[in-house]
This record gives C-alpha cells, sequence and structure tokens, in this order.
C-alpha cells in the first residue's frame, strides 16, 4: 500500500519523537517532554501552537484561512465552509492509523450532538493516493461529516500544526486557528466527551 505523508518537516518531527500512531509529545513552553503511549488510545497531548520552528507565530495562527480543496465525494470546497460556525473542530487523519479509525464512531457521535454553533470536518492526510480505501473507512464508519482530501493547500497548511495522527485543530469562522491543537485522541470517560471538553474551551476562548 502506498502511503502519503505531509511535509519533510514532520517526518523529521517523528524522527525525534514528536509524531507518530501511539506516541506523544507536550511542547508548552517550546519544550519536548518524555513521550508515552497510552494503551490503545494514541497520542493524547495537546501541542503549543508555539513549537521553534522558524515559523512566525501569525503564519501558524492562520491556520485555513485560505484554502481549496476537493472533499471524498468530489465537491470543491474553500474556507467559506467556516463561515456559518463559531468554531469548526478538524480532525486530521490516516488510512494506515488505526488510532484514527478507531475514533471514527465517536466523532461520528459527537457530529450529531454538536451546538448548532459548531462544526465538524475531517482531512484524510493520504486521500490524495489512498483516496478508495478512505472512502472505504468513512463508509465503514458511517461517517456523515465531511472528509477533505489533502492537497498542496492543506499541506501548506498543516506543515507545522501536524505532529502525529489523529490531530485536531480548532479554527474561527474565518479558519483561525482557535486555541491549541489535540495530537491523538485526548482522555475522557468517553472519547466524545473528551472532545466535546476541548471543544467548550476553545468556544470559551473565543469568547462565544
Amino acid at each position: 500500500m502506498k502511503r502519503s505523508y505531509l511535509p519533510l518537516a514532520i517526518i523529521m518531527a517523528a524522527s525525534i519523537g514528536l509524531c507518530g500512531c501511539g506516541s506523544t509529545t507536550e511542547t508548552g513552553d517550546n519544550t519536548s517532554t518524555e513521550t508515552a503511549e497510552t494503551a490503545g488510545k494514541g497520542t493524547t497531548e495537546q501541542a503549543d501552537l508555539t513549537i521553534d520552528n522558524g515559523v512566525s507565530d501569525s503564519a501558524q495562527s492562520a491556520g485555513l484561512s485560505s484554502f481549496s480543496a476537493q472533499t471524498l465525494d468530489g465537491d470543491t470546497v474553500d474556507q467559506s465552509i467556516f463561515a456559518d460556525y463559531d468554531l469548526t473542530m478538524i480532525n486530521v487523519w490516516t488510512t494506515w492509523c488505526p488510532y484514527c479509525i478507531n475514533e471514527m464512531p465517536d466523532l461520528e457521535e459527537l457530529y450529531k450532538g454538536l451546538p448548532e454553533n459548531v462544526n465538524l470536518i475531517s482531512i484524510c492526510a493520504d486521500a490524495d493516493t489512498e483516496s478508495e480505501l478512505a472512502g472505504q473507512e468513512v463508509s465503514d464508519n458511517g461517517l456523515t461529516y465531511q472528509t477533505l482530501v489533502i492537497n498542496d493547500d492543506l499541506k501548506t497548511a498543516l506543515e507545522y500544526l501536524v505532529t502525529g495522527y489523529p490531530t485536531t485543530i480548532f479554527v474561527d469562522s474565518k479558519g483561525y486557528l482557535a486555541g491549541a491543537a489535540q495530537t491523538g485522541v485526548p482522555r475522557g470517560t468517553s472519547t466524545a466527551d473528551a472532545y466535546m471538553s476541548l471543544i467548550n474551551d476553545r468556544i470559551a476562548s473565543l469568547g462565544k
């Protein structure tokens, strides 16, 4: 099976323990802590958006404020998909990451219970070469939220945000980042509840 990865910077990060299905790093205060693996849950820590990667904070915070991409269904979308919501949660996954696949039913449960001012979409980071498999995973897990196919625009936007899979980021109505990225599946009484807690924190930070 062919595998598609985000740019080299992310692969380099993996080599020092910053990414990978099942490893975790906390990067608050621009420092990395010891990696740790949770039992069958993948990574769990939130990544500080001020990682020292040579990119300005303003460039990182731009998030997905300007892009164009296709969904797995073939529709073309851009940053306007965020306009009707105060917050959009974006789950970035791959077909080869078991933690990504395992959390899909929980994400669908979350999606169905979201308040009207919050949306959920996903980006499959290897759907450019594994579109059939990506579509099969979406179908098998009954996902009804939009899944975008990775392309150059999305690779550029995610280059310094994704250090492992799954990674979840949050953006406001204009596509600008809202709070820290979540690397891995968050801990909680349930995955859906844990993500809802992160959503509530981001909503509060936006004053909504």
